[in-house]
């Protein structure tokens, strides 16, 4: 089970998420110091504790979908193996 900093329980855990996705993007928009695999792996993680607190009840599905794909919206490179 994930720890009380990881788990999302509100909506407002998923914008957190979503933002230090968006800010870890803006600090380094070309990939030079960021790591931008990294930050894939965060976009993936999200997605996936979205999908367990949806099936968990603990967030309302609709919105916390509709959160979670901003990150779609956001530019950085992503890395596919």
């Amino acid at each position: 089970m994930l720890d009380d900093d990881t788990q999302i329980n509100t909506l407002n855990d998923i914008r957190k998420r979503v933002a230090g996705i968006a800010a870890g993007a803006k600090a380094d928009p070309y990939g030079f110091g960021a790591d931008h695999e990294s930050l894939h792996g965060d976009e993936d993680e999200l997605w996936s504790d979205v999908l367990a607190a949806i099936a968990a009840g603990r967030v309302e599905s609709r919105e916390a979908a509709r959160l979670a794909l901003e990150t779609r919206d956001i530019e950085f490179c992503r890395w596919y193996a």
